[in-house]
């Protein structure tokens, strides 16, 4: 019987302030269907804690509209915090996202790098191409190669400046504009 005239006030009550409340919360959120969500949410809460409501009671609707309006704050605090969370997360994709753009421009720049220096390497005849080996990778001095390869060390000199200013003049155009 308890049971019964409980649903009976609950219903009654509803059927009464729905509509004003609907209002009230409309005044808060500016969003008629999250109005419904807040007012089936506030009634949904209140029966579940078994909470008496009188139909009647003077302070019933002032009690209703305390309710639904902290109910609508924690939606809007719920919402503002997930806006939050997605300007940091859409912040932190573009910031990963541009870093990935940079190391990709970056690899497609070394291989660029990597392609020219050894095509002008190739430009140079095979005895040349020797003396830069040996200089470069496996760091003989210029007496070295000079004695390996019977040229004079003048001669190794003059490869290497040539070799210097050919790398040098097809390289330019990836560094200039760092230097700019």
């Amino acid at each position: 019987m308890i049971a019964r005239e409980f649903e009976n006030n609950y219903m009654k009550t509803y059927q009464k302030f729905s509509y004003p409340m609907l209002k009230y919360i409309f005044y808060i959120v500016n969003d008629w269907d999250v109005c419904k969500d807040i007012l089936q949410d506030t009634f949904l809460k209140l029966y579940e804690k078994r909470i008496e409501l009188d139909p009647e009671g003077s302070t019933t609707f002032t009690f209703l509209c305390r309710v639904s309006r902290n109910t609508a704050f924690d939606y809007i605090k719920k919402l503002n915090y997930e806006y939050k969370n997605y300007i940091k997360m859409h912040y932190d994709e573009v910031c990963e996202g541009r870093s990935f753009y940079d190391d990709v421009e970056d690899i497609y720049i070394e291989g660029e790098v990597v392609s020219t220096l050894h095509d002008t390497i190739n430009t140079f005849p095979e005895v040349e191409k020797e003396v830069l080996i040996r200089n470069i990778f496996h760091n003989q001095s210029i007496s070295e190669i000079s004695a390996a390869n019977e040229m004079s060390k003048y001669m190794i000199r003059q490869i290497m400046k040539k070799f210097t200013y050919h790398v040098i003049t097809s390289l330019r155009s990836y560094f200039i504009e760092d230097m700019e």
